[in-house]
């Protein structure tokens, strides 16, 4: 829903909407981002709807790429993959590496036995209490998601993307263009993603789903510290002896 400033009806120049999309294009909050600018005869279209009070038809809805029923996406593509999950049915679960479809990129995966471990601390109160968890067996990335991996996601043109005839590539919404370089100096190539937010993982994992025919999600906390524990049974404990850090990497 757009801000109350952003149409004010009656008076177009006073509209954030139109004069974002009236701006040239490339200048920092243009609409739309990245360009190109609105043809002008679309940008007057505009204009003289919200000279007119800019009504909204009740009857009528935009229809938008990606706006469909997030949960209906998730359904659809998960049913497709289990379509052919007999063919591992049976198999050990024992770490493979995957290449993205059409691309040189890859990523290893590794197997998380099921188990039970104490959730939490008694150290910080946003950890108590400390309390059992049981975890089924899953799989999680052996590494953290690169940004070779996760361009692929923002920019379909590098990941060699072609038209699924089911159209759930096309269902999957992705990031703007971004105006600042999201690694902020940390490093592209080999090094971890960041910046996204939450919502955009979710979205990279559908994408990746239906580009593979693997279905991925995002960890739960619980899944996550279990994973990180690699074993360990709690405090206190030679961290050393579980993971690299400062002291020993």
């Amino acid at each position: 829903m757009l801000d109350k400033k952003a149409i004010v009806p009656g008076q177009p120049d006073a509209s954030l909407l139109y004069k974002l999309a009236a701006m040239p294009a490339g200048r920092a909050g243009a609409m739309p981002p990245g360009g190109p600018r609105l043809p002008e005869a679309a940008l007057d279209v505009l204009k003289r709807w919200i000279e007119k009070g800019a009504d909204w038809p009740a009857d009528v809805a935009l229809n938008v790429p990606g706006s469909g029923d997030e949960r209906e996406s998730v359904r659809r593509i998960y049913e497709r993959i289990q379509a052919h999950a007999h063919e591992k049915a049976g198999s050990a679960m024992q770490p493979y590496k995957v290449t993205i479809p059409n691309t040189l990129v890859s990523y290893g995966m590794a197997p998380i036995p099921a188990g039970e471990f104490t959730m939490g601390s008694q150290h910080k109160k946003d950890e108590q209490p400390a309390h059992k968890v049981r975890v089924d067996a899953f799989w999680m990335q052996v590494h953290e998601v690169t940004w070779d991996e996760y361009r692929l996601f923002m920019f379909a043109n590098q990941a060699g993307e072609i038209a699924h005839k089911d159209g759930l590539i096309d269902a999957i919404s992705r990031p703007t263009k971004p105006y600042v370089e999201m690694s902020f100096g940390m490093g592209i190539n080999g090094f971890p993603a960041i910046s996204m937010t939450q919502h955009a993982a979710n979205k990279y994992a559908e994408w990746l789903s239906v580009k593979t025919g693997e279905f991925y999600r995002l960890p739960t906390e619980a899944e996550w510290e279990y994973a990180c524990r690699a074993g360990s049974p709690g405090e206190p404990t030679p961290l050393g002896d579980y993971a690299w850090y400062a002291a020993n990497s």
